[in-house]
Order: C-alpha cells, then sequence, then structure tokens
C-alpha cells in the first residue's frame, strides 16, 4: 500500500495508540453529556436530512459509535458504514450499538485500494476528525473523500475554531491530540476546491466560549426546492445511560447519577 506523505508507520502505531485509550472519555461524553458532541451530532443529522434519498452514509472517526448509532435510527433506510483508526473504539462501538443498518469497522483512510472498493457514499461525516488530518496529507485525502462522495451528495463537517486552539495550546495543551492542525473558512474553501464542490455552509457555533467551533457543509449548489428540516431529537440522556449500565459500562451509582442529571435538562 502507498503510504500518503507523512503518515509513516510509526505515526500510524502512536496515533492509534494514543485513540485506543479514549474509551473512558468517550463513555463519560455519552452520559455527561458533552454539548460539543451533542451538538456536532445534532449538526449531521439536520444537513444528512436534505438528502433525502441517501441509501449509504460515512461516519468517519466514530470512536465508539455514538453519532453513527443515532444517524442509523433517524435514516432507517440509509445504512451507515462507520470507521475508526482504534480497534479498541471499534470493539466498544459495536458492543454499544447495534441496529440492522449500522456496521462498524477498523479502518483507516490512507488505504487508497480499501476505499476505492467501499465507495460511493450520499453523506460522509467527519464530527471533529478533519483537523486530526496532518495539513501535509490533506491533498491527497481530500481527493480520495471526493472519490468516495456520490455526485450531488454532502461532506459534513465539525471542526474547532483557530482561536479554540490557541486557547487550549496556552491553557490546556492536555487537551490537544497527536496531530491538531488549525482549520478555517479558507481551508475548508481549499478542500471544496479539490474536491469539486461548494462551501454550502460555514456556521460559527458557540459552545464553552465565543466561537469557539464551526459547522460546515461542502457540497453541490443547493437545489431551489427549499427543505424544512426540524431540530432533530437524540436519544434521551436516561436511555443512553440504561444502555451503557446493561452493557456493564457503567456502574449503579453513575446510572442514578446520570438519571438525575437527566431530570435537570
Amino acid at each position: 500500500m502507498k503510504q500518503v506523505a507523512n503518515w509513516t508507520p510509526e505515526r500510524q502505531r502512536s496515533t492509534t495508540a494514543f485513540y485506543d485509550k479514549y474509551v473512558d472519555k468517550l463513555l463519560a461524553d455519552i452520559v455527561r453529556p458533552n454539548r460539543r458532541t451533542e451538538a456536532a451530532i445534532r449538526y449531521a443529522l439536520e444537513q444528512t436530512a436534505y438528502q433525502i434519498d441517501a441509501r449509504r452514509i460515512l461516519d468517519v472517526g466514530c470512536g465508539i459509535g455514538w453519532s453513527a448509532y443515532e444517524l442509523a435510527r433517524h435514516f432507517p433506510a440509509a445504512h451507515v458504514h462507520a470507521i475508526d483508526l482504534s480497534a479498541q473504539l471499534v470493539a466498544k462501538a459495536q458492543h454499544l450499538f447495534e441496529r440492522p443498518n449500522l456496521s462498524f469497522e477498523q479502518a483507516d483512510l490512507h488505504d487508497a485500494h480499501y476505499w476505492t472498493a467501499q465507495a460511493p457514499f450520499d453523506v460522509i461525516v467527519l464530527l471533529d476528525v478533519y483537523e486530526h488530518l496532518p495539513a501535509v496529507d490533506r491533498p491527497v485525502l481530500e481527493s480520495r473523500l471526493a472519490e468516495m462522495l456520490r455526485p450531488g451528495g454532502r461532506i459534513v463537517l465539525t471542526t474547532p475554531s483557530v482561536a479554540h486552539q490557541n486557547y487550549l495550546r496556552t491553557h490546556r495543551p492536555e487537551g490537544l491530540q497527536p496531530v491538531d492542525e488549525d482549520v478555517d473558512l479558507a481551508i475548508l474553501q481549499q478542500f471544496a476546491r479539490r474536491a469539486g464542490l461548494t462551501v454550502l455552509e460555514y456556521r460559527m457555533r458557540s459552545l464553552w466560549q465565543s466561537g469557539d467551533y464551526y459547522h460546515s457543509t461542502l457540497g453541490t449548489k443547493a437545489s431551489e426546492i427549499e427543505l424544512l428540516v426540524l431540530p432533530p431529537d437524540l436519544e434521551p440522556l436516561h436511555d443512553r445511560s440504561r444502555r451503557l449500565y446493561r452493557r456493564g459500562c457503567l456502574s449503579f451509582r453513575q446510572l442514578v447519577r446520570a438519571y438525575l442529571r437527566s431530570l435537570r435538562r
């Protein structure tokens, strides 16, 4: 397999090892819950709803599967294929979330031959993933994503703002990941040009601080038909907590805390 520049076997192993340790953090995000993750999933659901004939959805960097599960739950006519670099995260996702239209797999976007066989997809989702792709690799990976996208499809991204990345570098460096690149509108416009797409939306969000995240969609120009997309409802917090408890990922005390937290929402 031809390696993309800067993605050496050593870097792949070290990055994979980093994410293998992310299981507990992502479990906590489900029952805490993490407002960044909830907002990102809601945005992905909203944008996917515009693809009224979507049959295949790819969730890149799915973690323990929460986003993929919500996509599969809201769009039962589509098959959601979710991938992550970490086999540990994929195993946990398979343990937690089961639906007939949902599959999980340990896979690497850098494997060109694999993705040629998998394409095409109607929607490709990268929630807090694009900033973790090395900038030097972007031209190749962006071209690959474009090849995997069905004509008329959409690429949905959520990314931290440059200001938020700078805040982490200065005040909370432990919050950074092995690769944490800056992403702004100019970079996404460049991505869109390489992919033969358009930036349909670049929406600023203020989750913990002012303007700390951006939600973006790349695609072809919107049709003249305006669709009314209602705000999507995520699986209720108490149901998510019971799921983790039944699968042995949450203690009874943690379950009670999550239930009390759901009453305050």
